[in-house]
Order: C-alpha cells, then sequence, then structure tokens
C-alpha cells in the first residue's frame, strides 16, 4: 500500500515537472518571440521616422541632399541615410535611402519621392527640352554641374545624336531615337532603367512680352544690343528688361546680377561676352523670346533659356543653364553644363507653380 502511494506521489510529481517544463519553454519561446516582434517594430519605425524627417527636410529645401551615408541615433537605435536624386522614365525623382538597427534587427527601406513641384514650371526641371526634333553633333558634351546627378534631355519629336557626342544621362523622346545609345551614359543607374525611352510629350508654357512691360526695370522697345557692363537686380528682387525688338549680346558685353530679358524679337550671342554669378548653384539670368535664340561664334551662355522659335548653339558654343524650345534644338560642339534653373527667375511670369503640400512617397521598397 505504501509502495503504490510512493509510486503515485512520484508519478504525478514526475508529470509536475513534465508539464511545468514545457510550459517554460513555451513562455520561454513567446517571450523571444515577442521580444523579436518589439525589436522588428521598433526598427521599421526608426526606418519610417528618419523617412519621414528627410522629406519634411525636403519640403523645407528642396536642394537638400545626402550623398554621403550619414548615421543618426532615434528611440536608442540607429538610422544611417543618404539623400540622392535619380530618375527613372519619365520622372526624375528623390532617392531616400535609409537603414535602421535596434537591438539584433536591421531594416532596409528605399523610397523614391517626386522632386516638389511648386517651384519650377515642369519645363524648367528639364537640362534641355523641345518641341520639336533635338539634335547633338559635332562633339556635343552634356553633363550636370553636379557630378552625382544625370542630365535629362527630352524631345517631344525625334532625338538624335552623333557618334562623337555624350551625355552624361537620360534621353526621352517622342516619336524616335536615331544614334548610339552607348553615347548616353548615365552618372547613376542602380536601377537599370533604359537610358533612352519613349515617353508622354510634355507642354512647353508660351507667354507675351507685352503683358510684362508694365512690370519691367527697363524698357527698349526696338532693338537692343549690349555691348557694355551691366549690372542689375538680385535674387529676392531680379529685374526685368522688356525688349520689344531683338536682343544681340557681344563680345564686349560683361552681365551681372539677377536680370529676366523679355524678348519679342530674336535673342543672339556672338563670342565671349562675360557673365558674373552671385549664385553659381542656380541661373543667375533668364532669357525668354518669342523668337529663335541663336548662339554662334563659340559663345559661352549662361543662363535659363525659353524660346517659342527654336534654339541652336553652333561653332562650339557652350551652355551653362537650362533651355526650352517649342520649336527644335540643335547642338553642334562645346561642352555644356546644366546649372539648374532658379524659380525667382520664372515667378515673375508664372508664378510660383503648384500647391505646397506635404511630399507622397511615389515607390516605397523594404
Amino acid at each position: 500500500m505504501g509502495q503504490s502511494i510512493l509510486i503515485y506521489i512520484m508519478g504525478t510529481l514526475l508529470l509536475f515537472l513534465i508539464v511545468n517544463m514545457n510550459l517554460n519553454r513555451q513562455l520561454s519561446d513567446q517571450s523571444a518571440s515577442s521580444y523579436n516582434y518589439y525589436e522588428e517594430l521598433q526598427t521599421r519605425n526608426i526606418g519610417n521616422s528618419m523617412v519621414a524627417m528627410l522629406i519634411s527636410q525636403i519640403s523645407d529645401s528642396t536642394n537638400f541632399r545626402v550623398t554621403s551615408a550619414q548615421t543618426k541615433t532615434l528611440f536608442s537605435g540607429q538610422a544611417t541615410y543618404t539623400v540622392r536624386d535619380t530618375f527613372m522614365m519619365p520622372d526624375s525623382l528623390i532617392k531616400i535611402s535609409v537603414s535602421s538597427a535596434y537591438m539584433n534587427q536591421i531594416k532596409k527601406m528605399i523610397v523614391l519621392i517626386p522632386k516638389p513641384s511648386n517651384t519650377l514650371p515642369g519645363v524648367f526641371q528639364f537640362s534641355l527640352i523641345s518641341g520639336g526634333d533635338m539634335s547633338l553633333s559635332g562633339g556635343t558634351y552634356f553633363r550636370s554641374n553636379n557630378p552625382n546627378q544625370n542630365v535629362n534631355l527630352k524631345t517631344n519629336s525625334r532625338f538624335s545624336i552623333g557618334n562623337n557626342n555624350l551625355v552624361k544621362g537620360f534621353v526621352g523622346y517622342g516619336s524616335s531615337f536615331s544614334g548610339d545609345e552607348n553615347k548616353i551614359q548615365p552618372v547613376s543607374n542602380p536601377n537599370n532603367l533604359p537610358v533612352t525611352a519613349q515617353s508622354p510629350n510634355v507642354d512647353i508654357p508660351t507667354f507675351n512680352p507685352d503683358d510684362y512691360k508694365s512690370e519691367a526695370t527697363q524698357v527698349y522697345n526696338g532693338n537692343y544690343s549690349i555691348g557694355n557692363s551691366i549690372n542689375l537686380g538680385t535674387k529676392q528682387n531680379p529685374s526685368i528688361i522688356y525688349v520689344g525688338g531683338d536682343l544681340s549680346i557681344s563680345s564686349g558685353a560683361q552681365i551681372s546680377g539677377f536680370i529676366v530679358f523679355v524678348v519679342k524679337g530674336t535673342i543672339s550671342v556672338q563670342g565671349n561676352a562675360s557673365f558674373i554669378n552671385t549664385d553659381p548653384t542656380v541661373s543667375n539670368f533668364a532669357f525668354y523670346s518669342v523668337g529663335n535664340i541663336s548662339i554662334a561664334g563659340g559663345a559661352t551662355m549662361y543662363g535659363q533659356m525659353l524660346s517659342l522659335g527654336n534654339i541652336s548653339f553652333t561653332g562650339n558654343s557652350n551652355l551653362y543653364g537650362t533651355a526650352a524650345a517649342k520649336g527644335t534644338m540643335s547642338f553642334s560642339g562645346g561642352t555644356s553644363t546644366e546649372v539648374p534653373a532658379a524659380k525667382e527667375l520664372t515667378d515673375p511670369l508664372w508664378g510660383a507653380q503648384g500647391s505646397i503640400r506635404p511630399l507622397v512617397a511615389k515607390h516605397y521598397y523594404e
């Protein structure tokens, strides 16, 4: 009898120990799972918070970029990030890369957002854009003033490039591309996108110079030739020069300040006029003409240009700025560098573009 009771007690105790061990194991597994879940959630929260902070900074300053990785401590963890320009045809985008870490968890995320649309009219966000054909010949080399950034060339019609030319970016065309695609070489193409692609047409705005005559700082009802020194306007308050005829700039000219030229006729630049830029990060001069714009004789042109006619660069002439033509555009020789357009030089004609609203991620990857 006593032996039976002892066996019963020992069996019950053994069963209790087994049940208790299983229970402890389950609790331990659940605790580990809870810890992992919390760490993973916290890691994602750190990454998402860093992305939100970076988007906020881009909204406040549209030129904000971080090309070399930086690290910030957040919520007892860390976030390493970069902010770079990228391109996904037909859009110019900003790429935010974040690697967040908390305890034993690491999360990597990539967020692509559109460049803020409340700064420049769309046409001025391209390096070169034309409504008609665009051609590059004679050893033309086109690049950005930012060595880490691609240029973005677009035509609503046909694009052609000769064998001895080079474009450090992407090309979008309306109807056809002719030439060697190997001459289109993006500075950065991490997603292996096609370097040329057919893309939707982009509207090129029109304007009437007479609408801005009353606002002009200086008015020339006929032709106006610049062969001497002029210094007008500031970035905060650019000058407007109205020209009722043609504008010509010769090699003796020295132009400085922040100036918008609004021209009813044509614009021609011959030889090496001198342009003095007080802010080298953006264009300091704007040339808006109803007629054609012609740059010849090895001239170097500084500024953002818009022609309701055609734009031509000949004789190894160079551009430091951007160019938009409702008609055709041609470059023959020369080394041209994209310098971003300045909103201060578009606002007098087209006003602030778009509504000021929070930037929204266009693509999100984890």
